[in-house]
């Protein structure tokens, strides 16, 4: 059911009552075509109403550049971050680096354990990825279905190592939480090449995860026939 915003009731009030009021004190029902607002309560209900429209406008810019799954922003934020990150870090001389990620396996987990069972594994991961994320420049992404992306944005050069390392951490415990529910995690790192737009960085680590995707079928596929020769 829906229900009136309790800024909306104060400004009907506000608005109304005066009107009754004057109304009754007149003995009849015709209403006069005067302002019946004092200036100090007009700008309390316009105020009301300013701040109740932008509420909305930001709750529903909320909605559009956030997953509601996860709760992680979508591509569209991305693209947005992505606009300011790139000038910045080649006009300063810093790093960005951008991480593909994708769960292998995850179809299984929705037709053998339910969706329900499927929701909670992408939840999981996205807060696992958000945890990871710990800079004001860094930004955690799910980009659609079950793949994720997290950019990392305005690092020294002399941080791209620790900063790999810490990358590579995180995927060994996002994997090691999805073999509970017999799926896996693939990624692509790629480091901004100067001069290089948004859409080729990450064309760059798509196309690295899933090289690294078909490296793993293809060692699956070597010990199943190992097994079965």
């Amino acid at each position: 059911m829906h229900k009136t915003n309790s800024s909306f009731n104060v400004l009907y009030i506000l608005i109304l009552v005066p009107s009754i009021v004057s109304l009754s004190a007149h003995g009849t029902l015709l209403l006069e075509a005067r302002p019946l607002l004092s200036n100090v309560t007009l700008s309390i209900a316009l105020g009301l109403l300013v701040f109740k429209i932008r509420s909305d406008y930001f709750k529903v810019l909320g909605y559009c550049v956030t997953d509601a799954l996860t709760g992680l922003s979508n591509i569209r934020q991305y693209r947005d971050d992505m606009n300011v990150e790139v000038d910045y870090v080649n006009k300063n001389g810093l790093c960005l680096l951008s991480v593909y990620f994708d769960l292998d396996g995850f179809k299984l987990i929705n037709d053998q354990l339910g969706h329900e069972t499927g929701n909670f594994v992408l939840k999981r991961v996205g807060a696992m990825l958000r945890e990871s994320v710990r800079r004001q420049a860094d930004g955690c992404y799910r980009i659609g279905g079950d793949e994720f992306l997290i950019v990392m944005s305005r690092i020294h050069p002399d941080d791209l190592v620790a900063i790999r390392s810490r990358i590579a951490k995180l995927v060994l415990g996002i994997d090691e939480f999805l073999k509970e529910y017999g799926a896996s995690l693939s990624y692509g790192m790629s480091e901004l090449r100067e001069g290089e737009s948004e859409e080729e960085l990450l064309r760059r680590a798509d196309q690295k995860m899933y090289f690294l995707k078909a490296q793993r079928r293809e060692a699956r596929n070597k010990v199943q026939l190992e097994k079965s020769a």
